[in-house]
């Protein structure tokens, strides 16, 4: 059955724009795991860990938007931990068994506007619709 909800989802791409049917793929996700938490622990944990990414991929979403979800709240103490940590990484690698790369200075100056964006975002200084991408 979620096959065909995600083929349905899908096929929306024609008749809504991609925020939108990416949100409501998002909610989608967000109401079933609300009733799997509801009833059973284990089918929740599934379905997040590996359902839910299975889902979103054969829904066709490319937008980005399901990787973080709507409700989701960072301490500060969190958000500057993680600014801390990836502005001071020096090598990457895009998985386990991938090689470590070093950090170019393109990437670099990437990283710092990113964190300094989401920095301002955290203090209310940049509302999240003002973001640009140079496009």
């Amino acid at each position: 059955m979620l096959r065909e909800l995600a083929s349905f989802f899908a096929d929306l791409k024609d008749v809504v724009s991609e925020p939108v049917r990416a949100t409501i793929v998002r909610r989608f996700c967000r109401v079933m795991a609300d009733k799997l938490q509801a009833q059973n622990k284990e089918a929740l944990r599934y379905w997040l860990s590996r359902d839910q990414g299975r889902f979103i991929r054969e829904c066709e979403i490319k937008d980005g938007l399901c990787a973080v979800p709507d409700d989701l709240e960072v301490t500060a103490t969190a958000l500057a931990k993680f600014c801390d940590h990836w502005i001071s990484v020096s090598v990457f690698r895009t998985g386990t068994d991938s090689p470590w790369r070093p950090i170019t200075p393109e990437m670099n100056s990437i990283r710092v506007t990113m964190i300094k964006q989401l920095r301002d975002i955290a203090a209310g200084k940049l509302d999240p619709s003002e973001l640009t991408t140079g496009e």
